[in-house]
């Protein structure tokens, strides 16, 4: 995906093209001489076409992959005061909470509090 995407797509997603900048892709970047990611990445929207899924349900299917980029990178911290947590670094959060469309402060509110 990071690799196929166009750049526009890429900033849509909030995404850059390196693998190395996301925790969930602890291999970081690895390049396969006989894989071209690009072409995979455009057999794959194909084979979705196939599928029936619509571009706008391709779209919103990366947007929720490239959500949970963002929230593999985000860390928490234990709260020494109680029970919660604190969000080292709310740019992760924040962009995980913009590509699946949900309220980053309510988010962050349930992610580092119990109960």
């Amino acid at each position: 995906m990071l690799k196929g995407m166009s750049p526009d797509e890429l900033k849509e997603c909030l995404l850059t093209n390196s693998a190395n900048n996301y925790v969930l892709l602890s291999n970081g970047d690895v390049i396969v001489d006989s894989l071209a990611d690009k072409e995979l990445f455009q057999e794959t929207q194909q084979c979705m076409g196939v599928l029936n899924f619509s571009k706008e349900m391709q779209k919103k299917i990366f947007k929720f992959t490239a959500g949970v980029l963002h929230l593999g990178n985000t860390q928490l911290k234990a709260n020494k005061r109680d029970e919660g947590c604190t969000i080292d670094d709310a740019q992760w959060i924040d962009k995980a909470c913009h590509m699946f469309g949900v309220n980053a402060v309510e988010m962050t509110k349930h992610s580092s509090s119990p109960g």
